[in-house]
């Protein structure tokens, strides 16, 4: 805040509204906060006034009021208390002015503590009587602790807007603010807070230099404040305007607002018309905006081109046969994207919107999910059309899902590894049975086994559902120690009762690792258990290497493990934890674990203990990972955001806008994010769940950067998650080699950054020439080993088969 301005403000007030010949030379030693109400440039007289400490059990959480005294704004009379001023001289002030100036007027419940005022109701300047109950306003003030005798604050349609553009995620339609208590998220609504001083100052009620859309909006909002009421004209045609398709019609200005905020695309004509030629709020934009979306600091984009504002798609998918499911859709950019893309879900077939989508040729593909694990299959419903972006509200995107033909199987499923534990094994499925587009072909998986190669007798069996066409991870339990069995699969569809036999996998003896280093711990979790644990490593580089895992029954918070991994420099094992809680032996919605949000690379050659992991507890797992690329002698920044299920199953994901103060922001929200099971959806090796990448170019982002997910579940409820940047790789690799040479099959080089605490990264080595790219290390996982030095040519040491695309490069070629 600007001090100087505030107290000649605050100076001019106290002269006009005490009238005392002879002025104190010191300032009573009670915290005060006055100014004004306004609508557009008529002061408000008889609104009410309160200061308000934000809420802190959720977004939008019921805030608390600070100040028990009722005060409103002065009607100008001059007649000392005509209004519910009590014990103020308020009407001494003039119209539409108020004071606070009360000894312990309100106590701050700490000095940290983010506050705001509002202004509810109050006459506009007409007939005596009269109160507009469309009057919702309010000005966000910043820390308790900032406020002082020189504060002076102007509450208006501007600060309003202001207010609502930057906090609408913590924002009900009835004006609470709020967020939860945890650090993420306060740090969250702190930032946005900051971005409303970026726009407006509150002091003055005016824009700040380069908002004019936000100017254009306060406009908007004028003839609603200074007319009688919700029932009046201006006031009916506004909240018809700023009602989006499907949504609630608001009843206030801040209502409509926040409707804006949340629908940017939202009748820009329309509500730039409510705006009169000769508007208070100055300079406006001289046209319509095409989004209303205003940004401060953003310096996002997609490899897509995404800019500030995204588009609206909308359109009806169509359904004529007897299957149910919900119906996933997703934006397939033509020209393809690096990871994820824009679209959303819908219960049941009829009208959908997908937020945020930047101008481009498109394949919206849909696929009704009969399964109901979030994951396409073949015999799911599906459908396709063209879509070009190049307008806003692209309107009649309309798709219609057709049932496929009868799924044979014909060929095996196949096993991928096997590792043993005390009284069982947990088996991985290799990628399951899919069709020539990659999409899954079986409804499910009969395991079976035996202690005979030849299967007489089968031992057991057990049948698991098809859940993706990635990795599949099934425990079985009830196996003998120290006996040796084999382990085969088939597949089942709609019109193959079984395939053929997978390759037999075995012999693989029952029982707890007894070579290599011992690694123990200790894995902390929130609620109870109410299935059997998981608990081990796995190398995320070899795809044929069996996890180390033990298996705890009964676990509890902090539950101790210990396990016998292999030693290895070279392999990148990751520590991972499952409370099967449904005791169905396979992952899924319900079961607490971290295979959706992983810890750090390890290296293991030789014992390690205190490998201690905390489970991540909520409804979905979620987080941020930054990017760093050194290319052609730049820097570069990226952002990955990745969710999955947890507690529940997310069924739809939508980023919302962000105000780091380093620029790192999405400013061009609400994106819809797509479903990673939706045909053509890039997202990264065997993923599930949502995920998406932003460009950042030169911006970087620090440690702390937040981010807001707003995310609908199976069972319809909703909720904000929260999302943060908690490190940013800051030294890298040097002496690359060979920049050139005549090897035509070189080896290649590098010296590994020194940058302390820094172990959480991998390497990912890209070869490419004119003609595009030649080979991609690794073929397999996420990245190299923390503490590699070297890639020899063709050799791939996280999956063999992946070869360059050429037998050795051409001499004299770049």
């Amino acid at each position: 805040m600007r001090k100087a301005a505030f107290l000649g403000l605050s100076v001019a007030v106290l002269l006009i509204g005490c009238n005392v010949p002879n002025m104190p030379t010191t300032i009573v030693p009670a915290v005060r906060s006055q100014g004004a109400v306004y609508g557009g440039q008529q002061p408000v007289t008889d609104a009410t006034i309160q200061l308000y400490a934000v809420g802190t059990s959720g977004f939008g959480s019921a805030a608390t009021p600070l100040i028990s005294a009722p005060v409103t704004t002065s009607d100008g009379s001059g007649t000392v208390n005509s209004n519910a001023n009590a014990g103020n001289a308020n009407n001494t002030l003039p119209a539409g002015n108020f004071t606070l100036n009360f000894t312990n007027a309100y106590a701050c419940p700490s000095a940290s503590t983010l506050v705001y005022l509002t202004s509810t109701g109050g006459n506009p300047g007409l007939t005596a009587g009269t109160n507009n109950s469309a009057i919702v306003m309010l000005a966000p003030l910043g820390q308790c602790g900032s406020l002082s005798s020189s504060t002076y604050v102007v509450v208006n349609e501007l600060t309003t807007a202001g207010a609502v553009e930057n906090l609408a995620s913590f924002l009900s339609a009835s004006g609470s603010i709020g967020s939860p208590s945890d650090s993420v998220s306060l740090q969250a609504i702190s930032n946005a807070f900051a971005a409303v001083n970026k726009m407006v100052n509150i002091s003055t009620g005016l824009a700040l230099n380069g908002f004019p859309k936000l100017s254009t909006l306060a406009n908007a909002m004028v003839q609603c404040v200074n007319s009688t009421g919700p029932t009046s004209s201006s006031c009916a045609t506004l909240f018809a305007d700023a009602t989006p398709s499907g949504g609630t019609t608001p009843t206030t200005v801040l209502g409509a607002l926040l409707n804006v905020a949340l629908n940017p695309t939202l009748n820009g004509t329309a509500i730039y018309n409510l705006s009169t030629p000769n508007a208070p709020f100055q300079p406006a934009s001289t046209g319509a905006p095409a989004v209303w979306n205003i940004t401060t600091s953003g310096a996002v984009s997609s490899a897509c081109g995404y800019g500030a504002g995204g588009n609206d798609v909308s359109g009806t998918v169509s359904y004529s046969g007897t299957q149910t499911g919900r119906i996933y859709l997703a934006l397939n950019n033509t020209s393809g994207c690096d990871v994820g893309t824009e679209g959303t879900s819908i219960a049941a077939p009829g009208a959908f919107t997908i937020h945020g989508v930047p101008p481009g040729t498109y394949t919206l593909q849909a696929f009704m999910d009969t399964q109901g694990y979030g994951n396409t299959n073949a015999i799911n419903p599906t459908g396709s059309a063209s879509v070009t972006v190049s307008n806003p509200n692209v309107t009649g995107a309309n798709v219609t899902l057709i049932d496929p033909g009868t799924i044979t199987i014909t060929s095996a499923p196949s096993l991928r590894a096997i590792g043993p534990y005390n009284g069982g094994a947990v088996v991985q499925l290799f990628h399951g049975v899919t069709n020539t587009n990659g999409i899954e072909t079986a409804t499910s998986y009969t395991l079976q086994w035996s202690t005979s190669s030849s299967f007489s007798p089968i031992a057991g069996s057990k049948i698991f559902p098809a859940t993706g066409s990635g990795l599949q991870v099934w425990f079985v339990n009830g196996l003998s120690n120290s006996t040796a069995y084999y382990f085969r699969v088939y597949a089942t569809s709609g019109g193959t009762a079984q395939s053929p036999y997978s390759t037999t996998f075995g012999p693989v003896t029952i029982g707890a690792a007894t070579s290599g280093s011992a690694v123990s711990g200790s894995i902390g979790f929130a609620g109870t258990a109410t299935g059997p644990m998981y608990a081990g490593f796995y190398n995320q580089d070899n795809y044929t290497a069996a996890p180390f895992v033990e298996s705890i029954a009964s676990p509890a918070s902090l539950q101790s493990y210990a396990v016998n991994v292999t030693n290895s420099s070279s392999a990148v094992y990751i520590p991972v934890a499952i409370i099967d809680q449904n005791n169905d032996g396979f992952l899924d919605a319900g079961d607490i674990t971290n295979v959706n949000f992983q810890g750090g690379p390890i290296a293991i050659t030789g014992p390690i203990a205190n490998q201690n992991l905390t489970l991540p507890s909520g409804n979905v797992t979620a987080n941020v990972v930054t990017q760093v690329i050194q290319s052609g002698g730049t820097t570069r920044y990226g952002l990955y955001f990745n969710l999955s299920f947890l507690a529940k199953q997310p069924v739809a994901v939508t980023l919302l806008n962000s105000y780091n103060t380093d620029g790192a922001n999405i400013d061009n929200g609400p994106l819809d994010i797509a479903n990673c099971a939706v045909p053509n959806v890039n997202c990264g090796e065997g993923s599930n769940g949502f995920q998406i990448y932003f460009n950042l170019n030169s911006t970087a982002p620090t440690p702390g950067d937040t981010y807001l997910l707003n995310v609908t579940y199976s069972d319809g409820t909703s909720g904000i998650v929260a999302v943060q940047v908690t490190n940013v790789l800051t030294a890298f690799a040097t002496n690359l080699a060979p920049q050139t040479g005549t090897s035509t099959t070189p080896t290649f080089t590098w010296t590994d950054p020194v940058c302390g605490a820094c172990g959480g990264y991998t390497y990912q080595v890209y070869l490419s020439g004119s003609s595009g790219g030649i080979w991609s290390v690794p073929g397999y996982g996420n990245g190299l080993a923390p503490g590699t030095t070297s890639l020899t040519w063709a050799a791939d040491p996280t999956n063999p088969p992946n070869t360059p695309s050429v037998s050795s490069l051409t001499l004299g070629s770049t």
